[in-house]
């Protein structure tokens, strides 16, 4: 009696399964990238469910604008200054710890190397405006903000983080900075290869010539993994010369084949400003001055390889 009632059991409810399961229905089928396990159409993946396209949470950052040049202001150099960022979006803002409601939850919002700030109220479908604090410095600067649902699970689909690059100027020093890979990317273990996308400001990128002299603000730029990067530079006949690949012109990634991490961790990707003969490019602000002030530029971010 027992097994055939296990039998009938068993006969409900594969029974059930294949009448009963909608397969457009959404957030009630698992996803993944590995093949088979695409969303229908119409459907995207998001934390690992099924969700509808138009339904899915988006953020963005208007103010300050990609690779926007912000003036020093009135505020001293390596003062704290207050910045008032602009974010829009679909994400419904509600406070942590509630319900967890797809399509709904909060933000985190992180600039350079601060503490996170959470934002739980305002509505995303006109302009929320978000006060941050950081350091006055001259160079790039980066804002990041993710979405996440009200269980702390962050979204995980493309549009539910933002970032943004931008400028702190005095209007005459040359500038680098890192558009990608964002601090923090991560790469696996067997990873080869990575593209770089880096920003400019006041210095013009040209293909490198070995006996070329140098010309005022004109070069290229240098990309190292896995260097300390002061010490490499300062190492002409050796480390400095082991970059993996070079930018030469606007709009041009590079692409640099990385070693297989034999362990999981972070590694520094850093680029640097050169002269057209390779020689480390170097600026002084004020020239006419009888202090030297050369100044190298260099930008680096961290990236995780498990």
């Amino acid at each position: 009696m027992m097994r055939r009632l296990a039998a009938v059991l068993v006969a409900l409810t594969g029974g059930c399964f294949t009448t009963d399961l909608d397969p457009t229905q959404v957030g009630a089928f698992a996803c993944s990238e590995d093949p088979g396990g695409a969303c229908p159409d119409g459907q995207s993946c998001v934390n690992a469910r099924c969700e509808a396209d138009g339904e899915i949470p988006t953020v963005q950052i208007g103010f300050p604008e990609d690779e926007q040049d912000l003036p020093l202001g009135d505020t001293a150099v390596g003062d704290r200054r207050t910045l008032e960022i602009t974010l829009s979006g679909t994400l419904a803002l509600t406070p942590r710890d509630g319900d967890d409601v797809f399509g709904e939850g909060h933000l985190e919002v992180t600039v350079d190397d601060e503490p996170s700030i959470t934002v739980d109220s305002g509505s995303l479908s006109s302009i929320v405006t978000v006060p941050v604090t950081l350091d006055n410095t001259v160079g790039a600067h980066r804002i990041s903000v993710r979405s996440v649902r009200n269980d702390g699970t962050p979204y995980d689909h493309e549009g539910g983080v933002a970032t943004r690059l931008f400028f702190i100027s005095d209007g005459q020093t040359p500038l680098l900075g890192i558009k990608s890979p964002w601090p923090g990317t991560e790469f696996p273990l067997e990873a080869t290869s990575i593209e770089v996308e880096a920003a400019v400001l006041r210095f013009t990128l040209i293909p490198a010539d070995p006996g070329g002299m140098p010309q005022p603000k004109t070069g290229h730029i240098h990309i190292y993994y896995d260097k300390d990067i002061e010490d490499c530079i300062a190492d002409v006949e050796g480390c400095d010369k082991q970059y993996l690949t070079t930018i030469v012109q606007p709009d041009q990634l590079g692409k640099l084949t990385i070693p297989v991490a034999g362990s999981a961790g972070e590694f520094p990707l850093s680029l640097v400003l050169r002269n057209v003969d390779h020689s480390l490019f170097e600026f002084d602000p004020n020239p006419d001055d009888d202090i030297e002030e050369a100044q190298t530029f260099i930008d680096e971010v961290a990236l995780v390889r498990r």
